[in-house]
């Protein structure tokens, strides 16, 4: 059998020895599993396919409110704790504008809807 899970939910059970990792779907090696090469590395170049988070607000959120949150989390995501935490548990920490985020939601939404389109799936 063959899964795909995210780095955070496996790292575990491949340090456990319970399951056996074969690649990282991410772009680049991650730091918690660096002998773990990428699926591009394994043979298939360009192959990316990575899991995010972000923060979202309602709609008509005022954009003071909007650049607060941003500002706020952006200091989080920069102290030494808060990037050690995710880094040991397979993640990549990264932050930006919300333009950023934006054009980087604009940017999955067209990856994925080709990827849907060339596969033929359909939702019944």
């Amino acid at each position: 059998p063959v899964m795909f899970l995210p780095a955070i939910n496996a790292g575990g059970h491949v340090a456990a020895g319970r399951l056996r990792a074969i690649a990282v779907t991410s772009r680049e090696r991650l730091q918690a599993m660096p002998d773990l090469p990428t699926v591009s590395e394994g043979g298939l170049p360009g192959y990316e396919s990575s899991q995010w988070y972000g923060l979202l607000a309602p709609a008509g959120t005022q954009p003071e409110v909007l650049d607060l949150l941003n500002a706020q989390v952006a200091n989080i995501m920069r102290t030494s704790d808060m990037k050690a935490r995710m880094t040991n548990d397979g993640l990549v920490p990264i932050g930006g504008s919300r333009e950023q985020f934006a054009a980087h939601i604009r940017s999955e939404i067209e990856k994925w809807a080709k990827v849907i389109s060339a596969s033929g799936a359909r939702v019944d």
